[in-house]
């Protein structure tokens, strides 16, 4: 403080040097004063709106000023000096002055600017809590957000040191109530509605809602979800968990789904003869709460949400369900997997009546889960996010040229007489969608990025490499179509700045039989080849199809990639797409089933030497979380039992965590 005083202009214009002594005297005093007024805090006693808190506070000044014999002036002085204190203390990175800074804030009912208190709490929650002071409330960070929040507008920081403040002192009811409070309260601020329902919670998650400003979010709910589960209050957890379900602003992970699934795994809740958990009828999960099919309900949610889960997860699902089932004969080839190893895949087919917690690895060619006896699907895109995708993909296309259009102005250039066709990209793209629709012959099952291909390895267009892709593929029982921008086609053309490439007549005839054909598709000038062949595998065509389906089953005898047609053959990441083109989920499963990677050795020198192509295939089954029926597992109703298949980050592409609950 001595620094602070010296260095800080702590003495203002008006100011007098005997005040700034005056303010000296209180800040070095060791002793509080006693006051009448009690000074507010964050415990259950303490002021819960504004009003109460303001007044509060205006009785502890009072009371101070008329016990430490200070003006109004002088305490400004204090003020000063302790607003000062905060922003030395950042700089030397140390907490300990703050503590007793705190207490005389507090003591003389001073109001400190916002900035102010976001810079103490700034300290306290970065900083190590100095182990040799005696503080009568260990939970500073705590405290000064709560002062925070009744003095100006609360914020996510704010929100959620109250919330784990409050947890750790085990009142997670509390807690619980701060959410919903200043959620309601911020949604009064934005004129919102309290009715926020599920359906405006999905507009909002696909990006059609908006930010709407709102303070509950993931990390604000979790330590209270948290608490809940480890204290075995599975009822409160469920309706919390419920609750975030539900509020816009909140977007579930899958390690928050593990949580509530280990959680109840653990206390024995999935087990057919446990207690139903109360309360939570009205949920979705029946009169009963309990069994398999509580854990399909929340499996299902889950899958809607998610896309697959950790090892980690996974192993404490499986941890948690060894122990909930421990005293049942239901736990065959289960035990405990410590925590520094993975889980080893176990292909053995399952009794009827016993619990599967396993990891399972699926066959190459297989869509039948060797534990369970279920057949795992591949989850398409339906008629609703194709069409999606293709009015994404058409608006993409003119606000690509136009981007382009503009670049090319700022440079210098003229704009370009396509520049004054209205949606020039856009009827472009769609009139290739048409011509999909509308010829006739044999329907495409494969589309070849061609430039990708023809460049591949190289640093030039060869169209050797492109003419073996369209052999192998025709080979395998394909029927492909080469989309390639126009200007590839020509005899000479620019390929990247300074540098001009110019065909041989040998690969100019490539692109002339593609063409004569009708295997080539040019792209017109100065529109996103990518588009093209993206939005083919959306397209119904439907004069060729006939309403044929096109999609190979796993088990054909010709050797094809199963899985569904046509399939895209690029090594394209689209990293300038995805955010664009639909919501994560949707966009992995679209991307999973339709494209196939590709290798092979590049065409350098010798043109006639055989090479072959070795390709990455598409998913022929989805990897998502998805539940089955098992065939030949029913319950004493006859009821199928159902199987879980989880896609897990770090494990082989083919592996799964795998659950099954016995039902009787």
């Amino acid at each position: 403080m001595e620094e602070v005083l010296s260095f800080f202009r702590i003495l203002q214009k008006n100011d007098k040097p005997s005040d700034l002594e005056a303010a000296k005297h209180y800040l070095f005093a060791s002793q509080r004063l006693d006051l009448v007024t009690t000074t507010p805090s964050s415990s259950p006693s303490a002021p819960t709106d504004r009003e109460e808190f303001q007044t509060f506070t205006m009785a502890q000044k009072e009371d101070f000023l008329k016990k430490s014999g200070m003006t109004t002036s002088q305490l400004q002085l204090v003020l000063r000096a302790l607003s000062y204190l905060g922003d030395y203390c950042a700089k030397k990175q140390m907490s300990a002055p703050l503590y007793i800074a705190w207490d005389k804030l507090k003591e003389s009912g001073l109001k400190p600017r916002e900035n102010v208190l976001s810079t103490y709490l700034y300290i306290f929650s970065s900083f190590p809590t100095a182990t040799d002071i005696d503080h009568p409330f260990k939970d500073v960070s705590g405290e000064v957000a709560f002062y925070h929040d009744m003095m100006y507008k609360p914020t996510e920081n704010t929100v959620s040191i109250r919330i784990k403040s409050l947890v750790e002192e085990k009142r997670t009811q509390d807690a619980e109530k701060l959410l919903w409070d200043l959620e309601y309260s911020s949604e009064e601020v934005m004129g919102s509605s309290k009715g926020v329902n599920s359906k405006r919670k999905k507009q909002q998650k696909n990006g059609n809602g908006g930010g709407d400003g709102r303070l509950l979010r993931l990390r604000t709910c979790l330590p209270v979800l948290k608490s809940y589960c480890q204290q075995g209050h599975m009822s409160q957890a469920l309706k919390l968990f419920h609750k975030m379900m539900d509020a816009p602003s909140v977007h579930l992970e899958a390690e928050t789904y593990a949580l509530v699934l280990s959680s109840l795994a653990r206390g024995g809740y999935f087990r057919y003869d446990s207690e139903p958990i109360e309360d939570v009828a009205d949920l979705g999960y029946g009169e009963e709460a309990r069994g398999a099919l509580l854990f399909d309900a929340i499996a299902m949610e889950m899958s809607k949400d998610v896309l697959e889960i950790t090892s980690a997860s996974a192993k404490d699902i499986r941890n948690a369900m060894v122990a909930g089932f421990a005293s049942t004969n239901w736990v065959r080839n289960l035990q405990e997997v410590p925590y520094d190893c993975d889980l080893a895949p176990l292909n053995e087919a399952a009794a009827q009546d016993e619990l599967v917690a396993n990891r399972i690895r699926m066959g190459s060619n297989s869509t039948l889960c060797p534990r369970t006896n279920a057949t795992l699907r591949l989850i398409l895109l339906d008629d609703f996010q194709r069409q999606l995708m293709h009015d994404a993909l058409l608006r993409m296309a003119d606000s690509q040229f136009d981007a382009y259009e503009t670049k090319l102005q700022t440079k210098g250039n003229r704009p370009s007489r396509l520049s004054l066709q209205e949606n020039y990209a856009g009827k472009h793209l769609e009139g290739f969608a048409k011509w999909l629709n509308e010829r006739e012959g044999e329907p495409f099952t494969a589309i070849i990025d061609g430039a990708n291909v023809a460049y591949y390895g190289l640093g030039c267009i060869n169209y050797h490499q492109l003419k073996l892709m369209v052999m192998t593929l025709e080979k395998m029982g394909e029927h492909p179509l080469v989309i390639i921008p126009q200007k590839y086609t020509q005899k000479k053309f620019h390929l990247r700045q300074g540098y001009m490439q110019e065909l041989p007549d040998e690969q100019l005839e490539i692109i002339q039989d593609l063409e004569s054909s009708g295997k080539l598709y040019e792209v017109p000038h100065r529109c996103l080849d990518d588009y093209y062949w993206m939005l083919s595998s959306v397209s119904p065509q439907t004069k060729s199809r006939n309403g044929a389906i096109l999609d190979v089953p796993a088990d054909n005898d010709q050797g094809r990639f199963p899985g569904t047609r046509p399939i895209l053959i690029s090594n394209d990441q689209m990293r300038d797409h995805k955010l664009e083109l639909l919501e994560p989920k949707l966009f992995r499963r679209w991307v999973s089933s339709h494209i196939v990677n590709y290798h092979f050795t590049p065409f350098f020198n010798d043109l006639k030497e055989d090479r072959d192509i070795i390709f990455s295939p598409a998913d022929f089954t989805s990897r998502e979380i998805q539940g089955n029926p098992c065939c030949g597992f029913s319950d004493d109703d006859g009821d199928e039992a159902m199987a879980w298949h989880f896609p897990v980050s770090d494990w082989d592409k083919n592996d799964r965590f795998c659950i099954k609950i016995p039902r009787t």
